[in-house]
């Protein structure tokens, strides 16, 4: 058989800067899961529109929230000439009955456990509707052979991961509920043998948490420090308050940088969202003792919490210039379907739109009523703060505290400036009450 894999792309008319996109690597490892006997082909559409002419047997295309309206046109389309479409992500896991008035198998959570089985049903023509994957066990390693650094487009970076699922219980975070809440770990030695047979120099790291063990990130760290690569990833500031010895493990291993999720350095926030560091200072301490192990240290930080109120902007503002972290992702909040966030709001009748189309934290509008300000407010004030955040003054006077990493430095300062302008200048809140809601709650 000959399978189409594809990633849908949010909108075709927003710019995407190629270089900095990275391979999907739920779409390789579904390639590796797929016997040789079959030929497989990887569409990611943010690098080339997916042609729904071309022959093949079976389509498989995995979706967040933010691209499903472009992943059930797609599965219209290729249906229409009698294709059979598998849908598979995050959101169809939430929303498996919505997903198949477009497709015609849809995969619960992980594939591992499934997909094989599921090529062996359509090849009997008993094509199941629901594939329930489970959390598989990790331990298997899966050889992703259509995964390498000269197919990269992000400047040679490969994604990879050692680990999936998150113990932390923050309500508006999907992770949880599609890989769980308890961290599986791969085998140091499949992580290791991965980035040899990829042939990497490169890599992030996809993991929510990679240092979330620090016993196995000691292990990965110390294995990783022969193969010489370069690497970044997602971390907590807890774990590394605790464990300050990852930081010289992980700067002798090839860390570059490390991105941590603020959310929100709002005192009372910080409180409600059950944060373990729950003091500015401590956060303040916690990032210094990164940058001055010379990693780069990249945030996010979330506005529009029941708890925020007008103020959070200027301060969140004040607290980035304080701490010269070196770049940072300001976005409203996003109430993503099978979150505990959504079903409280929408409990609440507090979701205003259920377009999927602006459930994107970066281009979207705001999907829901705040407390403390209107939708418009929370959206221009994000906005604003985006902006003056990658201003060139304000840029350049942070360069000094980031001075060991002047290309990354630049390098995403640059790519955020020219977000928050295409936003700027694409951006539309008008008549944010009167939205398209479709029947998937009714």
């Amino acid at each position: 058989m000959k399978i189409i894999l594809i990633s849908p792309v949010f909108q075709q008319d927003k710019a995407t800067q190629k270089q900095l996109v990275l391979p999907s690597l739920s779409l390789h490892v579904l390639a590796g899961l797929t016997p040789e006997e079959h030929e497989v082909k990887i569409v990611e559409e943010v690098l080339g529109i997916a042609n729904c002419d071309e022959n093949c047997d079976l389509v498989g295309i995995s979706c967040f929230t933010s691209n499903i309206r472009r992943g059930y046109e797609l599965a219209d389309k290729f249906r229409l000439r009698g294709i059979p479409v598998v849908m598979g992500g995050i959101h169809p896991t939430v929303l498996p009955e919505e997903a198949l008035q477009h497709a015609d198998a849809v995969v619960l959570g992980e594939a591992e456990n499934v997909w094989q089985d599921l090529l062996e049903d359509l090849k009997k023509g008993k094509l199941k509707k629901l594939y329930r994957g489970n959390y598989p066990d990790l331990k298997k390693h899966v050889t992703l052979r259509t995964r390498n650094r000269k197919s990269s487009h992000a400047y040679g970076v490969i994604p990879a991961e050692t680990s999936r699922g998150c113990p932390y219980t923050c309500d508006f975070c999907s992770v949880p509920v599609h890989y769980g809440r308890k961290q599986r770990h791969k085998p140091v030695e499949n992580v290791i043998h991965d980035l040899i047979e990829a042939d990497a120099r490169k890599v992030f790291f996809v993991d929510d948490n990679i240092m979330g063990d620090p016993n196995y990130s000691r292990e990965l760290m110390t294995q990783l420090i022969p193969l010489k690569i370069k690497w970044v990833s997602q971390s907590t500031l807890k774990v590394i308050q605790k464990n300050p010895d990852l930081l010289i493990l992980a700067k002798k291993s090839g860390c570059q940088g490390l991105y941590f999720g603020l959310e929100t350095i709002s005192d009372t926030s910080i409180r409600i969202l059950k944060k373990n560091i729950r003091e500015k200072q401590m956060i303040s301490d916690t990032l210094e003792k990164v940058r001055d192990s010379g990693l780069f240290i990249y945030t996010s930080i979330i506005f529009g919490f029941d708890e925020d109120t007008e103020s959070v902007f200027d301060e969140s503002l004040e607290f980035f210039y304080k701490n010269k972290i070196a770049s940072s992702s300001f976005t409203h909040l996003t109430p993503y379907p099978g979150t505990e966030l959504f079903a409280q709001l929408q409990k609440n009748n507090r979701i205003i739109s259920t377009n999927w189309d602006d459930y994107n934290h970066i281009w979207g509008r705001v999907v829901y009523k705040p407390v403390n300000f209107s939708p418009e407010k929370l959206y221009e004030e994000t906005l604003r703060v985006k902006l003056e955040s990658v201003r060139l003054g304000n840029v350049m006077g942070r360069f000094s505290a980031n001075w060991r990493h002047p290309f990354y430095y630049l390098m995403l300062n640059y790519g955020l400036n020219y977000e928050a302008k295409m936003i700027k200048k694409n951006r539309y809140i008008k008549d944010i009450d009167n939205v398209f809601l479709s029947n998937t709650f009714s």
